[in-house]
């Protein structure tokens, strides 16, 4: 479409319609610049999505309690899980339950 009305202004400037020619290119530049910033903007909203979709986990590893991406779970991390909280969450991956107090499962 740019392309189209770039033509349209290089048309316009030939047959001596400076101004014609002049406020197409300025309408398309202006399009431009929207589109980039707009762009610019979904990618940062994508950004902050996925960051919020990514599961984590608090676990103790090593003596220390720490919050860490479900995928960088191993074997003998103690996996901490509370009750309550502002919204539901998932437990990531195979786990045991070493040490329960008043817990049900749903």
């Amino acid at each position: 479409m740019s392309q189209l009305l770039l033509g349209a202004a290089a048309v316009s400037v030939a047959v001596g319609e400076k101004t014609d020619g002049a406020v197409i290119t300025t309408i398309v530049a202006l399009q431009a610049v929207l589109e980039t910033f707009q762009s610019y903007r979904a990618e940062k909203s994508l950004a902050a999505l996925r960051e919020l979709s990514a599961p984590t986990a608090n676990v103790i590893r090593d003596g220390r309690e720490m919050t860490i991406s479900a995928e960088q779970l191993v074997p003998g991390d103690l996996l901490r899980v509370e009750a309550g909280g502002t919204r539901c969450r998932r437990t990531p991956g195979c786990w045991t339950a070493v040490f329960c107090t008043r817990t049900s499962l749903v």
